[in-house]
């Protein structure tokens, strides 16, 4: 049982402890619910793709842009740079922070290749997309980072 007087004895790293747990719950309440929103079960994951080596659909259109120019990936962006102040308040290492920083690196990373692709039409032909080699090698390095390095 707690002694009455301890109620009236300011702790202050009781109390920061305390505000770094809640902090940390609300953080974990908030990516649990980015994570298990369905979006109104509008997906592009259940969109099928063609069995094809290329990218560019017959009609001329990238598969990327279904993804990055979808409404799930829009409110997927908006969600998780609401979380980033969030995360940032919150004074411990948790393994909500972690899984959220994944999720934040892959977001970007699929941003930056949306971003990379540049479209042109040589000589008033057809258009084609590209990529810069700074930009493709960035891509890739970026992406093993993100997809292959085992975390400690």
């Amino acid at each position: 049982l707690k002694d009455p007087i301890l109620l009236k004895i300011a702790m202050p790293r009781e109390v920061a402890a305390r505000e770094v747990l809640e902090k940390a719950k609300k953080f974990e309440q908030l990516l649990y619910n980015l994570l298990g929103t369905d979006y109104n079960h509008i997906s592009t994951d259940k969109a099928p793709y063609p069995d094809t080596k290329s990218m560019v659909g017959e009609d001329g259109r990238f598969y990327l842009y279904r993804l990055t120019e979808s409404l799930p990936f829009e409110t997927l962006k908006v969600s998780v740079e609401e979380l980033v102040h969030l995360c940032s308040e919150i004074a411990a290492d948790t393994l909500g922070e972690k899984v959220f920083e994944w999720i934040r690196q892959c977001v970007k990373w699929i941003q930056s290749v949306h971003d990379a692709v540049g479209e042109q039409a040589p000589f008033g032909g057809t258009a084609r997309i590209f990529l810069q080699t700074k930009d493709a090698t960035d891509i890739l390095s970026n992406g093993n980072q993100i997809f292959l390095r085992v975390s400690d």
